[in-house]
């Protein structure tokens, strides 16, 4: 494609005249615009996963260089307390005089199955974690070989990349764009206009 005309030169000397008042005014336009993106992002992953706000705060960080606006969303999978909605039965302590008799009145063994005493809402629906409960340390499972461990819930660097969130940031990539050109089409006493 071949682009021609006065037009054309007129923008090159326009951007020329700019110089580093032009550089100014983009970066200042990006800060501007970066600013009400980051919580439109942080708001849409918040309602996508469930999270809580505090710890979505804490994982996502923004800057701005020369040209760019930089959303950083950090972590593996969040603790499941701090997902907005969860729920945890105690794990109920094995009493001797309650341990299970055979039909010949002889003890029996311990009923291995501990049941789902997790429930938390992620993702937009309720999810309930088998062999789950919970404790002093928090909500906690138990695996095939007796180990126990901290139950995690959605992961945000992994969730900032899809759905809600994604949208938010494309929609804010717009949003910073319309903000650069504003600046620079009133900084060059509109030679530039959209």
């Amino acid at each position: 494609m071949k682009i021609e005309g006065d037009g054309i030169r007129r923008l090159e000397r326009a951007v020329k005249k700019l110089g580093k008042s032009g550089k100014t005014e983009i970066k200042r336009g990006l800060i501007s615009g970066g600013r009400k993106v980051t919580p439109k992002v942080k708001s849409a992953l918040v309602r996508q996963t469930s999270i809580k706000k505090r710890s979505v705060d804490r994982q996502v960080t923004d800057r701005a260089t020369d040209d760019a606006w930089i959303i950083t969303v950090r972590g593996g999978g969040v603790p499941i307390r701090e997902v907005q909605k969860v729920s945890g039965r105690k794990l109920r302590k094995r009493n001797p005089r309650n341990q299970p008799r055979d039909a010949s009145g002889r003890f029996a063994n311990w009923p291995r199955k501990l049941g789902a005493g997790v429930t938390a809402t992620v993702w937009g629906g309720s999810r309930t974690f088998f062999q789950s409960y919970k404790d002093d340390r928090g909500f906690r499972s138990i695996r095939s070989g007796g180990e126990h461990q901290t139950i995690y819930g959605p992961s945000p660097a992994k969730e900032a990349i899809k759905d809600q969130s994604a949208d938010a940031f494309n929609q804010g990539a717009r949003l910073i764009q319309t903000e650069v050109e504003g600046r620079l089409i009133t900084l060059s006493g509109k030679i530039l206009s959209k």
